[in-house]
């Protein structure tokens, strides 16, 4: 788990004319999608595991 508990999924914070906004770390979206494990998840993964970044 990481500091604070939770799941272990962290989040990046940005910032944004409206606040601040959390997004999933690319690694822990492909995590979230391998559990869901939709076709459309997995159409997902697979662009996200082949694309830099």
């Amino acid at each position: 788990m990481r500091p604070g508990g939770g799941s272990g999924l962290g989040a990046v914070v940005a910032k944004s004319a409206e606040g601040p906004v959390r997004a999933a770390r690319k690694g822990d979206l492909i995590r979230l999608k391998k559990l869901r494990n939709s076709k459309q998840d997995q159409a997902d993964i697979e662009r996200l595991e082949h694309e830099n970044g």
